[in-house]
């Protein structure tokens, strides 16, 4: 299977944090789960771009405010549902490599197309 997006963000929700992995960069940041984090996110990584897909794992209340922050700021925003995201770790040699993160594997689901597109 080959990839078909290079640039996205892979975003791990929960009620407080946000793990968000760069597959251009390889990097993963923790920031918490609020507007202000998310603004001081774009700030810094001036190399975001509507170029990038977000892919973020749908955790009902949780990812909604990730969401609509990435879709006001002109991104493509993809919802993956948990057990796509659980199925596609444990498809993988090891069942889940020990450095990648669920943001990274979120990521990947996405470079191979997945996920629905939220507009």
């Amino acid at each position: 299977m080959n990839k078909l997006a290079s640039l996205v963000l892979g975003i791990d929700v929960s009620k407080d944090d946000l793990v968000i992995f760069d597959s251009a960069s390889s990097q993963t940041i923790k920031v918490v789960n609020n507007e202000t984090a998310l603004q001081k996110v774009l700030s810094r990584c001036q190399w975001l771009t509507s170029d990038y897909q977000i892919g973020i794992e749908s955790t009902g209340d949780y990812s909604y405010l990730a969401m609509k922050f990435f879709l006001k700021h002109g991104f493509t925003v993809k919802l993956i549902n948990p057990i796509v995201t659980k199925k596609f770790i444990k498809a993988t040699v090891r069942g889940k490599k020990p450095d990648q993160s669920h943001a990274h594997s979120i990521a990947d689901i996405i470079s191979y197309g997945e996920g629905q597109a939220i507009n």
